[in-house]
């Protein structure tokens, strides 16, 4: 190839680790002294996440590197290179002929994500009295005229590290077929999926049944469904592991290592089921995205184990929408995988998604209804008042951006214009990557990372939004569900966890894609965050989500049925902004009949849990109308 890498670096999964590439390019043609070069990232989202800590070329002088955490002076400083991508840009000293092997060493630190490759091209621009003209648009028209080096491309790989922890991952209720789909997943400290360094013999239990397994990689397993609440609970012996491998999210039991998987309920043929999914990540449809479209799918079938999946990619229109409608159709399976459509709306004024089960509807990108990208919830909201079949969500609404214009150092877009209650605004993501929306103020517990903008989710309530609650990624790696901010926004790299997930919960009648979406329209939703926790809550028998019309002085009384992973710290009931139940149990599983007193004027309840661990799940309100 015309762009070789020599050696074979071991490169990791990580936050710090550094790994040397040296990569050899052998010039198509000849180029005189003077030619500039660039080795550029062809994706945007490599370029941002990739840290580039040095990198030299032979017969050159480096006239630009990309920093290793570039400030918005230094791309202000450099525009034009960092809109190229360019890792590195040098001027060659002497002649070179064709095919003559030229070294270029880069020393980068990769991302967390396994998945994220760092693919690379070499372009070339030959000297030009442009290049030092005194006229900015003459050099402007000079810095035009590159061009790619014919077949100068390569990739800098990454794989996932070591296994430091095993997900053992069930769907939360049997299927059609009376099976619990039950994934057993080795993975990296960051969440990749990664396998043990030699087999290691294990012990799955469930309903009291034991299943000897071999596990090296990925395993999936069918089990019969529950006749109470159950939970996988997997047993390996401690001194079986390598030492290169480790479980951190076991507990010790005398020798063994203990890893205790997510609640499984006992659902009764013809009630609703309970199914997780995640509808707001990003893939290569998108401009800022990363990662194959039906390969993210894939690995949300079949490495996370959801029930149902759309997307968010920004405006995928034409030959992308298309690509989207395709993935789509081609993995939703009815009573095992529901997909149904999406993509977002991206304004200086807040960010929104929409959702809808006709691939070919109106509000699709660039269909008939005319909304326009960019347009948000001032320009296009209205002309959403003529299709009450479409879901539109809004999210990180109380955020401001981290992205700044660099001439000016403001924000390119504000936290979200909250109006009049809309039909179809019938949910809102509570909690993302860049943290919990659900309040103006949120102490760190609750992972407040945006705070006083005036549009949280409480504000919206009060302004009388009827909303439920979804959780979501807003993950631009094509890994849906993974909302670890360390790697998303760099400030919050206190949010290294492996086990980072945002999802949705729905109760539906059937499972399959309008069923799913009916749910959702329902409101009967509820977010986690770093759980799969499963939460019922329901006001004088009215289902969160619904609304509840009760006569003055009538009596409020609330159930909520809970299987948790964990002890909780806080379970609170919320109406109105307050707090008005509270309290503390070291109980996973929790069915309370909780007194909210009288109905006296129109109001909400919901109610959000905060596991010791750190773990969070809320259930959407119950709005009480009293005439």
């Amino acid at each position: 190839m015309p762009l070789d890498i020599t050696n074979a670096p071991d490169a990791r999964a990580t936050l710090f680790g550094q790994t040397e590439y040296q990569l050899i390019w052998r010039p198509s043609r000849a180029y005189p002294a003077g030619t500039e070069i660039e080795l550029r990232s062809d994706i945007f989202r490599s370029y941002v996440m990739w840290r580039i800590v040095r990198v030299s070329v032979d017969y050159g002088e480096v006239t630009f590197r990309m920093k290793q955490l570039p400030t918005h002076q230094d791309r202000g400083d450099h525009p034009d290179e960092y809109r190229r991508h360019v890792i590195l840009q040098a001027r060659i000293t002497r002649e070179l002929p064709a095919g003559e092997p030229v070294t270029l060493k880069v020393v980068a630190i990769p991302t967390p994500f396994a998945c994220l490759q760092n693919e690379v091209s070499l372009w070339c621009q030959e000297p030009h009295p442009r290049s030092t003209a005194a006229d900015p648009r003459a050099r402007r028209a000079y810095d035009d005229t590159w061009t790619m080096d014919p077949g100068a491309q390569n990739t800098l790989a990454v794989t996932a590290g070591s296994v430091e922890r095993v997900s053992v991952i069930s769907r939360p209720a049997a299927g059609p077929d009376g099976k619990v789909r039950t994934l057993v997943v080795p993975e990296d400290r960051y969440g990749n999926p990664s396998r043990f360094t030699q087999p290691v013999e294990a012990t799955l239990t469930w309903a009291e049944q034991s299943h000897p397994l071999t596990l090296e990689e990925l395993t999936e397993l069918q089990l019969d469904a529950p006749t109470k609440i159950e939970r996988a609970i997997l047993t390996i012996a401690a001194d079986q592991l390598d030492p290169n491998d480790n479980l951190t999210n076991a507990d010790f039991k005398g020798d063994q290592l203990v890893v205790t998987g997510n609640p499984v309920w006992r659902i009764e043929p013809g009630q609703p089921r309970p199914a997780f999914g995640e509808i707001h990540w990003h893939s290569i449809l998108s401009s800022d995205g990363y990662r194959d479209y039906e390969d993210a799918l894939r690995a949300a079938r079949d490495e996370m184990n959801f029930d149902f999946i759309s997307s968010g990619d920004h405006n995928p229109g034409g030959e992308k929408w298309d690509t989207t409608v395709r993935g789509l159709e081609a993995f939703n399976d009815p009573g095992r995988f529901a997909t149904f459509f999406g993509y977002e709306d991206s304004s200086w004024r807040g960010h929104q998604n929409y959702y809808f089960t006709d691939p070919n509807h109106p509000v699709r990108p660039g269909g008939e209804a005319g909304l326009e990208y960019g347009g948000g919830p001032l320009d296009n909201n209205p002309k959403l008042d003529a299709y009450p079949d479409v879901l539109t969500i809004p999210h990180h609404t109380n955020s401001v951006a981290e992205t700044r214009d660099p001439t000016t150092d403001l924000p390119l877009w504000h936290a979200y214009p909250w109006g009049e209650p809309a039909e179809t605004i019938r949910l809102v993501e509570v909690f993302q990557a860049r943290g919990n929306q659900e309040a103006d103020f949120l102490s760190d517990r609750w992972r407040g990372w945006h705070q006083h903008h005036g549009a949280s989710v409480r504000d919206a309530l009060a302004r009388g939004h009827q909303i439920g609650f979804t959780g979501g990624s807003d993950n631009h790696n094509g890994l849906p569900s993974r909302a670890w901010a360390g790697s998303e926004v760099n400030q919050f790299l206190a949010n290294a966890d492996a086990g980072n997930q945002s999802l949705t919960g729905v109760w539906c009648d059937k499972f399959d894609r309008q069923s799913v979406f009916d749910a959702l329209y329902a409101r009967h939703t509820w977010a986690v965050w770093d759980t799969r926790a499963i939460a019922l809550f329901r006001l004088n028998g009215a289902m969160m989500g619904d609304e509840l019309h009760v006569s003055p002085g009538t009596e409020l009384t609330a159930t909520l049925k809970l299987s948790c992973d964990g002890p909780l710290q806080s379970l609170e009931v919320i109406s109105d902004g307050q707090t008005v139940w509270s309290t503390t149990t070291h109980e996973r599983d929790l069915d309370l009949t909780i007194s909210l007193g009288v109905a006296t004027t129109s109001t909400y309840f919901y109610t959000r849990a905060l596991q010791r661990d750190g773990a969070m799940i809320y259930t959407s309100p119950v709005f009480v109308r009293v005439p």
